[in-house]
């Protein structure tokens, strides 16, 4: 009988140390298939990263078929290179977005100077674009630096740079009439206040696709400078009638009381009224819209303002639709 206790003690030791030696084994056996799962996650991990980088590589490769940050005119690219601290801020994923938003519509020039020798002194290539978030706020724009937020802040080539450079590098073969600008027109543009210059701008973009027709408009200080520098021209005479249409029948009369004007029936209808004036009140149609102006665009910058219109008539248009 002890015999067998003895045994079977030994049976239960033996038994228990295979246990713990399973046991063990199947740890380190499942702390193995662990370790192999993160190296293999790490490796797939690191494989997509490589991945993602080579592919990332080749589709700058391929967007620099499109668009090239290096150009052939030493001149340019000396005067390119002072925008980027590092070469290597143009291959940025952030760049490489506002080189991409470079090429949409949105990016809206008015004009643009390419670079050029004049007498052996190098003129600077710059160009103006209005704003993409508000239709008239124009940026001032060249290869060093900006107007517009984005450079300022973060003092790197913004869209408009990078729009003005892909511009000199592929010199467009359209709208012609926003690159090949009189000079002289360019310097008096420049000279305008912010004001005078987005006034004219915001009157240059109604008239694509249309005729230019004389616009009566308030002559305050801004349209007598625009008059003065050459980008308004006066024609004939205001044409009053539109404008007593605008008002009822008892403002024109008031109006006329106001400066004595007698001869008339307040019976009369609104368009009998308007006649009677207009043929025979000259005197108090000056006196009353004397601040009134019958204005064009000047014949001089009139190539200039379609091709302002168009352009913004392109941006807009597939918006609308």
């Amino acid at each position: 009988m002890g015999v067998f206790i003895l045994l079977l003690a030994i049976v239960v030791i033996i038994a228990i140390i295979l246990a713990n030696i399973t046991e063990k084994r199947a740890t380190k056996l499942k702390a193995k298939r662990e370790a192999d799962y993160r190296a293999n996650a790490l490796k797939a991990k690191r494989d997509a990263e490589i991945r993602l980088v080579e592919q990332k590589a080749a589709e700058i490769v391929e967007f620099r078929k499109e668009f090239p940050v290096h150009s052939q005119n030493p001149n340019v690219q000396e005067e390119w290179e002072m925008s980027c601290v590092e070469h290597d801020d143009h291959d940025s994923s952030e760049q490489i977005e506002r080189q991409k938003r470079a090429l949409d519509k949105f990016v809206t020039p008015i004009m643009i100077n390419y670079p050029r020798f004049h007498n052996t002194l190098f003129l600077h290539p710059s160009a103006m674009f209005l704003s993409s978030s508000h239709p008239y706020k124009l940026y001032d724009t060249s290869l060093m630096m900006c107007d517009c937020p984005d450079n300022k802040h973060r003092d790197l080539p913004c869209k408009h740079m990078y729009r003005l450079f892909y511009e000199i590098e592929h010199p467009r073969s359209t709208n012609l009439e926003i690159t090949d600008i009189d000079s002289d027109i360019q310097l008096r543009f420049r000279q305008l206040s912010d004001n005078e210059r987005l006034f004219f701008v915001e009157k240059s973009l109604r008239y694509h696709f249309q005729p230019l027709i004389p616009r009566i408009i308030k002559k305050d200080a801004i349209v007598k400078s625009l008059i003065k520098n050459g980008f308004f021209i006066i024609i004939g005479n205001v044409d009053y009638a539109p404008m007593l249409e605008k008002m009822t029948k008892d403002q024109i009369i008031l109006s006329l009381a106001k400066r004595n004007v007698d001869g008339y029936k307040p019976s009369w209808s609104k368009v009998k009224l308007i006649d009677w004036i207009v043929n025979e009140q000259s005197a108090f149609l000056k006196k009353h819209f004397k601040s009134l102006v019958s204005i064009n665009i000047h014949p001089s910058v009139e190539a200039w303002a379609k091709g302002i219109s168009y352009e913004y008539d392109k941006r807009w248009s597939n918006v609308q639709q």
